[in-house]
Protein backbone atom coordinates (compact mmCIF):
# COMPACT_ATOMS: atom_id res chain seq x y z
CA UNK A 1 0.00 0.00 0.00
CA UNK A 2 1.15 3.47 -1.11
CA UNK A 3 0.74 6.68 1.69
CA UNK A 4 1.09 10.05 0.93
CA UNK A 5 2.11 12.19 3.94
CA UNK A 6 4.17 14.87 5.53
CA UNK A 7 6.70 13.58 8.11
CA UNK A 8 7.06 15.83 10.81
CA UNK A 9 10.76 15.35 12.46
CA UNK A 10 12.42 17.96 14.54
CA UNK A 11 10.53 20.91 13.28
CA UNK A 12 11.29 19.47 9.63
CA UNK A 13 8.38 19.00 7.35
CA UNK A 14 9.41 16.07 4.81
CA UNK A 15 6.76 15.62 1.93
CA UNK A 16 6.99 11.44 1.26
CA UNK A 17 5.39 8.22 0.32
CA UNK A 18 5.71 5.38 2.73
CA UNK A 19 4.89 1.97 1.37
CA UNK A 20 2.66 0.27 4.05
CA UNK A 21 1.31 -2.84 5.41
CA UNK A 22 -2.41 -4.04 5.92
CA UNK A 23 -1.25 -4.09 9.34
CA UNK A 24 -0.36 -0.55 9.59
CA UNK A 25 -3.26 0.71 7.91
CA UNK A 26 -5.27 -0.65 10.19
CA UNK A 27 -3.64 0.32 12.83
CA UNK A 28 -3.61 4.00 11.44
CA UNK A 29 -7.34 3.55 10.75
CA UNK A 30 -7.67 2.63 14.26
CA UNK A 31 -6.03 5.75 15.74
CA UNK A 32 -7.99 8.08 13.30
CA UNK A 33 -10.96 6.40 14.62
CA UNK A 34 -10.14 6.81 18.61
CA UNK A 35 -9.35 10.28 17.81
CA UNK A 36 -13.37 10.81 17.34
CA UNK A 37 -13.35 10.98 13.24
CA UNK A 38 -16.02 8.84 11.02
CA UNK A 39 -14.51 7.54 8.01
CA UNK A 40 -17.20 7.09 5.27
CA UNK A 41 -17.39 3.56 3.37
CA UNK A 42 -17.80 5.83 -0.05
CA UNK A 43 -14.41 6.61 0.15
CA UNK A 44 -13.27 2.82 -1.21
CA UNK A 45 -13.14 0.94 -4.05
CA UNK A 46 -13.32 -2.30 -4.84
CA UNK A 47 -11.46 -4.05 -8.12
CA UNK A 48 -11.66 -7.74 -8.64
CA UNK A 49 -8.89 -9.52 -10.59
CA UNK A 50 -9.22 -11.83 -13.18
CA UNK A 51 -7.85 -14.45 -10.24
CA UNK A 52 -10.12 -13.64 -7.85
CA UNK A 53 -8.14 -11.37 -5.92
CA UNK A 54 -9.72 -8.02 -4.66
CA UNK A 55 -7.85 -4.74 -4.76
CA UNK A 56 -9.24 -1.66 -2.34
CA UNK A 57 -8.31 1.49 -2.93
CA UNK A 58 -9.24 4.04 0.25
CA UNK A 59 -9.29 7.77 -0.37
CA UNK A 60 -8.28 10.08 2.62
CA UNK A 61 -7.61 13.11 0.45
CA UNK A 62 -9.79 15.47 2.50
CA UNK A 63 -12.10 13.12 4.16
CA UNK A 64 -12.02 15.05 7.71
CA UNK A 65 -11.46 18.55 6.37
CA UNK A 66 -8.33 19.24 7.93
CA UNK A 67 -5.07 17.85 8.54
CA UNK A 68 -4.82 14.95 10.19
CA UNK A 69 -1.95 14.68 12.60
CA UNK A 70 -1.21 11.15 14.28
CA UNK A 71 1.22 11.59 17.13
CA UNK A 72 4.39 9.45 17.71
CA UNK A 73 2.95 6.29 15.44
CA UNK A 74 5.38 3.56 15.28
CA UNK A 75 5.06 1.11 11.98
CA UNK A 76 5.31 -2.49 12.65
CA UNK A 77 8.36 -2.68 9.96
CA UNK A 78 11.50 -0.40 10.49
CA UNK A 79 11.22 2.57 7.81
CA UNK A 80 14.12 3.05 5.37
CA UNK A 81 14.28 5.76 3.33
CA UNK A 82 15.83 5.02 -0.32
CA UNK A 83 17.10 7.71 -2.23
CA UNK A 84 17.22 8.20 -5.84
Amino acid sequence: MLANCDVIMSGHTISTQFIISHTDLNRIISRIIAMGYELEVNQMDSFFMEDGTELISYSFDNLFGEEMVLENFQFVDQVKEIRA
